[in-house]
């Protein structure tokens, strides 16, 4: 809708040859969008945008919370497993603020700031002070 290129590694039927076409899309990217939601438990997304982080990759980040009681495919989340996807989730912020890293609770903002930045051509990197962050 806003004519950014994009690749979704959430696909119906997923098979080997994808890692490939998804290592590619992440190396290449000017900007990676990641969506951290509370449908799953989400622990490797997690892992890999403190990574991607870490190596001062320019990334717009979109967390949802969790909810206490809430079910992730129909299964309850326990009081403990809520605590440390809580937790986890707190850490990746907290890695989020110290990178400078935009982070919204909206996917559509989100969006919306990847095309604003694009069609101003306004500089994606992370290190720089800017008041488009969001955290």
């Amino acid at each position: 809708k806003l004519g950014i290129t994009f690749y979704n590694p959430q696909v119906k039927y997923w098979n080997p040859a994808l890692l490939d076409a998804e290592h590619v899309a992440k190396e290449t990217a000017t900007v990676l969008l990641f969506m951290i939601d509370n449908q799953t438990r989400n622990i490797a997304g997690m892992i890999e945008t403190a990574y991607l982080a870490a190596l001062n990759r320019n990334i717009v980040l979109v967390i949802y919370p969790y909810v206490k009681n809430q079910t992730i495919m129909d299964e309850r989340l326990p009081l403990q497993e809520f605590n440390d996807l809580t937790e986890t989730k707190e850490l990746l912020l907290s890695l989020a603020r110290r990178k400078n890293i935009n982070v919204f609770d909206n996917l559509q903002i989100a969006l919306n700031l990847i095309d604003w930045l694009f069609n101003k051509n306004v500089s994606f990197d992370q290190n720089s002070t800017s008041q488009f962050k969001f955290v």
